[in-house]
């Protein structure tokens, strides 16, 4: 037995129309307006919209960091994701210290056992050896089909090494995700605020300056477009930034751009706060300028896909070695509240379309990172589906925000529409904010 949607709008991110969904086992089967149940479980969904299942591209659960871990481990991150409609997360597999990217696999495939959304991962190279690009391929054969890099932090990789893992992935048809932010830069802006004594978190946008960005895109982008790998830039925060995205389109390179929740809706004002610590993350947030770009840039298609780069610290945590540049780990929380956020300051806004949401939030992640049979509601399609209230309103504070941290850098914020039925599988995982079926997800394996 399965279920008939009734009642809704179907939105897809090539256009919406009143239909019927029926699911039978864990597929979508029919799409079409006065479906007949057939003894399957009516469900109304009168002045509701029927999204695909929202997948988030850039999630960190579980994150060794220091000497403790991330607040939000699988377990209570994919009871977030699902709470807020996201039905799979791509995390990042990381070896630690000797490991090789095997070792991460295995590791990832074990914290990630219990999930109660889907999940897959990208695998982060921390350098490049003799072996990193049979370790590559043996990732590709693991199910993995994306890399992570980075430009600044211990694990940076410079050019060569860079040019390297972009040559081995576009001979392996990978794609890989870039931290862009030029490392020279940011111990140079971060040592002039230490000799003016400027070390409190005050000054922590001023420690990785917009410049930084935006070098470090440019130059990845042409180390990219050399080789002929595909990129896909994480997190961008700034203008500048998306200059040499502009550029480098406008001499026809193909490529992926990403930027995340708080760099839309959240300012560097905030380490002003009573709490700065609550909104140290890297990049850091910018001016209202900056997220005002970002918001033109989802609408003109700029940017692909919306991500949180979900990485939770309770505030213990952020604190534990002082509030001081440096001290701080960097991360939020968010991925219970992105869908929300991009609807609530986007669609209701009137700043980007119904359908440009689900392409931000679905179908681009699922296209871009080969997350097959998903992003679409279509007969024939995997049944991830949320089922979403548009008239629900949500008052955010530091103690409903879902999340295993008990602080929200989005608290105070009044939220229009939620996730109010959500499926995994054709299932129901998650109905009326309550979580109904634990650890129902499982590893996507991609090609």
């Amino acid at each position: 037995m399965g279920y008939l949607i009734s009642g809704g709008t179907v939105v897809n991110a090539t256009g919406q129309q009143r239909a019927d969904v029926l699911l039978e086992g864990d597929r979508i089967s029919a799409v079409a307006p006065n479906l007949s149940a057939h003894g399957h479980t009516a469900i109304d969904a009168q002045s509701c919209l029927i999204f695909p299942g929202f997948i988030d591209p850039h999630t960190h659960f579980d994150m060794e960091c220091g000497s403790f871990s991330t607040a939000d481990d699988f377990i209570s991150g994919s009871r977030a994701a699902i709470l807020g409609g996201t039905t799979t997360v791509l995390d990042f597999a990381e070896p630690y210290g000797a490991e090789t990217t095997n070792d991460a696999y295995r590791n990832w495939r074990q914290k990630a056992a219990k999930s109660s959304c889907n999940y897959a991962f990208h695998m982060t190279l921390p350098r490049w050896e003799n072996d990193t690009a049979q370790q590559m391929e043996t990732t590709i054969a693991n199910g993995i089909t994306s890399f992570k890099v980075y430009t600044t932090y211990d694990m940076m990789l410079d050019d060569a090494s860079l040019l390297c893992v972009f040559e081995a992935a576009a001979r392996l048809n990978a794609v890989v995700c870039v931290h862009c932010e030029d490392d020279d830069m940011i111990r140079a802006a971060t040592q002039m605020l230490e000799e003016q004594n400027k070390t409190g978190l005050a000054y922590f946008a001023q420690s990785r300056p917009a410049e930084s960005e935006a070098a470090a895109v440019a130059r990845v982008l042409r180390l990219a477009e050399q080789s002929g790998a595909r990129v896909y830039l994480v997190h961008l925060s700034t203008a500048a930034a998306l200059e040499q995205v502009h550029l480098a389109r406008a001499r026809g390179q193909e490529f992926y751009a990403e930027t995340c929740t708080q760099y839309l809706v959240l300012t560097q004002d905030y380490y002003q706060s009573a709490e700065p610590e609550t909104f140290v993350m890297c990049p850091p947030l910018r001016t209202q300028a900056d997220c005002d770009a970002f918001w033109v840039a989802l609408a003109d298609g700029t940017i692909q896909t919306v991500g949180t780069d979900h990485c939770s610290f309770t505030h213990a945590q952020k604190l534990a070695s002082g509030a001081k540049i440096g001290a701080v780990p960097g991360g939020c929380a968010g991925v219970a509240q992105r869908a929300q956020l991009l609807y609530t300051y986007g669609v209701s806004k009137g700043r980007i379309t119904p359908e440009q949401f689900v392409s931000l939030l679905s179908s681009e992640p699922a296209r871009i990172y080969g997350i097959q049979e998903r992003g679409c509601i279509a007969p024939g399609m995997i049944a991830d589906l949320v089922i979403w209230d548009p008239e629900t309103r949500t008052t955010l504070t530091h103690d409903n925000h879902q999340h295993a941290c008990d602080r929200s850098p989005y608290a105070g914020m009044q939220l229009a529409g939620g996730a109010r039925t959500v499926f995994v599988g054709g299932e129901i995982v998650a109905d009326n904010g309550s979580l109904i079926q634990a650890g129902k997800g499982q590893y996507l394996a991609r090609k």
